[in-house]
């Protein structure tokens, strides 16, 4: 005799941070959750034109949940969209930003993750693109440097890990290590990958990193040292997590 599998109902909220096409009407989302991590449901139906889970089971569309877990696997049963960022969708430059947001925190959370920090500064950032009033550049650089610190990869910015002076030399931010080193300290590690930070950026990293979630993206930084501080923390996310999303290269292409 065949056992039913016990169901669950859940209730959720969360971001749509990636969505697969089943068939003509189905369709597999991914939801970044705060209290659940990141888990994927079905969504039966929500192609079609006269679904009520269509409108909040989109791509960037943060919502309110019903779900069924029978086993290991989650339906969607009820949606209700709470925001739903539908303005990045008019932009080409935005999706591509958001999307390597999305991909950047979907190899961090994983399901059953109770204590996930990764949505709030996600939400920020989508909220931003939006808004266009900041440069790309400047929310690509503080978002990823949020979420890295978010997921426990916050660099030590405090000084030098030698514990040498360097008020008066060059510093440089060990990608790998995540501290900061004076020159030579880094010219004996062995395959150092880092860079080397002016005071502008190094204040830039510290502040971003220090203040108050709200204000983290209030501030100025001239063009030159914007695409320092991108290089920075764009190889800081790349060697910390040891991987590199595939959506970066599109988007860098488009933010040249």
């Amino acid at each position: 005799m065949k056992q039913v599998k016990a169901q669950k109902k859940i209730k959720t909220e969360g971001l749509v941070i990636k969505t697969v096409d089943v068939n003509d009407s189905n369709r597999l989302i991914v939801i970044l959750t705060n209290d659940m991590g990141i888990i994927t449901a079905f969504a039966g139906g929500v192609k079609k034109p006269t679904s009520k889970l269509s409108a909040g089971c989109g791509l960037f569309v943060y919502s309110f949940f019903g779900l069924t877990k029978t086993g290991s696997n989650y339906r969607v049963d009820e949606v209700i969209p709470k925001e739903l960022f539908y303005k990045i969708r008019y932009d080409i430059e935005g999706v591509a930003l958001a999307s390597y947001f999305c991909e950047l925190v979907s190899g961090m959370s994983f399901e059953g993750d109770c204590s996930n920090e990764l949505l709030r500064p996600l939400l920020n950032a989508l909220y931003l693109i939006t808004q266009k009033n900041k440069p790309l550049k400047l929310i690509k650089a503080v978002t990823e440097m949020r979420i890295m610190s978010a997921a426990g990869f916050m660099p030590d910015l405090s000084g030098v890990s030698c514990g040498h002076n360097y008020e008066n030399s060059v510093v440089y931010l060990d990608f790998i290590g995540g501290v900061l080193v004076c020159s030579n300290c880094a010219k004996k590690i062995n395959g150092f990958k880092g860079k080397i930070l002016n005071k502008t950026v190094l204040d830039a990293l510290r502040y971003i990193l220090n203040s108050d979630v709200k204000k983290c993206y209030s501030f100025n930084i001239p063009q030159n040292d914007l695409n320092n501080l991108c290089y920075i923390t764009e190889n800081y996310v790349i060697e910390q997590t040891e991987r590199k999303c595939k959506t970066l290269s599109t988007l860098k292409e488009l933010l040249q």
